[in-house]
């Protein structure tokens, strides 16, 4: 009897390969074994007065970059912004105002 074998990923992990595969009649299977990869999210970059005073690329899934000001500024917005599930950062880069 045929079989099928339906492949997922965990949250935060992309399916590269075929999501299912069937067991032929010779008990090999259609296709390969597909693997999960690390979401990533893009690069990011700040000009001075903004210091991004943590983290390095590339930028995955779950990891946290800081933001924070040069002297004399004070920060507009997410000090903290997280790699989501979607690729995506959880806020924009932070501007620096003056004081």
């Amino acid at each position: 009897p045929e079989g099928v074998a339906t492949f997922t990923c965990d949250e935060g992990y992309n399916l590269d390969g075929a999501s299912t595969t069937t067991c032929q009649a010779d008990l090999s299977w259609s296709d390969d074994n597909p693997t999960c990869n690390i979401v990533q999210c893009p690069l990011i970059t700040v000009q001075a007065p903004v210091i991004l005073s943590s983290g390095g690329s590339p930028y995955s899934y779950k990891d946290e970059v800081t933001f924070s000001c040069a002297d004399g500024y004070t920060l507009d917005g997410a000090a903290i912004v997280t790699c989501q599930a979607s690729g995506t950062w959880s806020d924009v880069v932070p501007t620096c105002i003056g004081k």
